[in-house]
């Protein structure tokens, strides 16, 4: 077999790496927190985690949308 490194973009895509995988980090930080806020919480994370990889400001813009929903839950403002 040669030595060839093969890109899994599936289960270890480049824009989530780093020292931790996010979703193990995701799986540690939202231990405890549950349905729309832990969906919108992870969300945000991801997109934060995959900015420096991917520098898409499209990311920054989800995140804070993902942040502002939950904010805007927190304050009763529903939509």
């Amino acid at each position: 077999m040669n030595n060839v490194t093969v890109k899994d973009n599936v289960n270890h895509p480049y824009h989530y790496s780093g020292t931790i995988e996010c979703i193990e980090y995701l799986n540690s930080v939202l231990k405890g927190t549950e349905g729309i806020e832990a969906f919108c919480l992870g969300n945000a994370i991801k997109y934060i985690h995959r900015f420096p990889y991917e520098r898409n400001p499209i990311d920054i813009e989800k995140a804070i949308w993902y942040l502002d929903f939950i904010k805007r839950r927190l304050e009763g403002i529903t939509e």
